[in-house]
């Protein structure tokens, strides 16, 4: 959850450090110690991410407990807010399965109000089991391939709204998505994905989509298995 580090180390200084464990995981907090006063490192250091900047000579039990207390209130008010989002995202899509068939077109104003990412270019719907091998699966094979992704959740099933990379051509979208169903394809469970939709006013058509896609696979395999 959180990190002391120094600034001052040897093969890798405390800031490389930094810039690793955000890339990596961008969830934990990174205080960086120093002994140095100069601005420029604390510059640096709150440029990369870093939670808070502790000078050596000034470090206190008492300013550590007052640190681990600032970086506990920050982490709760992240959860809280992380919790809101993924609730408004929900009922988003909730309302986008409901009333697909009646639903006026989608604006980018409807989506950031739900906590959703996605431009008006190039996206897909993708739905699959919400478990956590299929969630890092997809992460990981997808993490640099998609842009502004969003996950959200119905039932037992996750989501995934996001735009392909930006400039892709026409062509390039073709092997693009037959590269998203052999992911899928090693997904625990039955995989839907849309077609690719380039106006974000089709979203209601792309989640129905994924949802067809889905179903058909459940009901003509073992995939529900």
């Amino acid at each position: 959850d959180v990190v002391f580090a120094d600034i001052t180390m040897p093969r890798m200084d405390g800031l490389e450090l930094l810039r690793n464990i955000k890339a990596a995981f961008p969830t934990v907090d990174v205080a960086m110690l120093t002994c140095h006063d100069e601005f420029d490192y604390a510059r640096r250091a709150m440029q990369y991410q870093a939670a808070d900047y502790i000078l050596k000579n000034e470090l206190t039990p008492e300013l550590l407990q007052s640190t681990f207390a600032k970086l506990r209130k920050k982490r709760a008010q992240q959860t809280t807010l992380h919790e809101v989002r993924r609730v408004s995202r929900n009922r988003f899509l909730r309302q986008l399965i409901d009333e697909s068939d009646h639903m006026y077109p989608v604006r980018l104003e409807d989506l950031r109000n739900n906590q959703i990412d996605l431009e008006n270019r190039a996206f897909l719907v993708a739905i699959f089991r919400n478990e956590p091998y299929n969630y890092d699966l997809i992460r990981e094979t997808w993490g640099d391939q998609m842009e502004n992704p969003s996950f959200c959740m119905d039932s037992n099933c996750l989501y995934l709204l996001a735009n392909l990379p930006y400039g892709i051509s026409r062509e390039d979208e073709a092997a693009y998505f037959d590269a998203m169903l052999a992911c899928g394809r090693q997904l625990h469970g039955a995989f839907g994905c849309s077609r690719i939709y380039h106006h974000l006013e089709r979203l209601p058509s792309a989640v129905l989509g994924a949802i067809r896609a889905r179903n058909c696979l459940l009901y003509t395999s073992d995939a529900a298995d």
